[in-house]
């Protein structure tokens, strides 16, 4: 079984992620998903990684939503939309958003 960590270590590895590439938390996303891959590919622009990301498991995804919308609410970091057709993962996505 994959590692999950708790709200309070994803909010922290967020933030600095955002502070040690240098931009300011409006210039990120943020969002919940099944799997990293797909949100990527959706979120990330042409090719996906092409971009700084970062993916972490929470406990569960009721966890991992508290953490996008704290990130969201507190430190002004965008907000992704959750899927339309799908359940909302435990895999706490960010990534700094395509210039333009």
């Amino acid at each position: 079984m994959q590692r999950a960590y708790s709200v309070s270590q994803i909010q922290f590895d967020c933030l600095s992620y955002i502070k040690e590439f240098g931009a300011r938390p409006e210039e990120w996303l943020v969002g919940t998903a099944e799997a990293p891959e797909p949100f990527l590919e959706v979120h990330g622009g042409a090719g996906g990684l092409a971009v700084p990301w970062l993916a972490k498991p929470a406990l569960t995804p009721k966890a991992a939503q508290a953490v996008a919308a704290g990130l969201h609410r507190r430190y002004g970091v965008a907000l992704a939309a959750p899927p339309p057709d799908g359940p909302r993962g435990r895999y706490v996505c960010l990534l700094r958003r395509p210039a333009g």
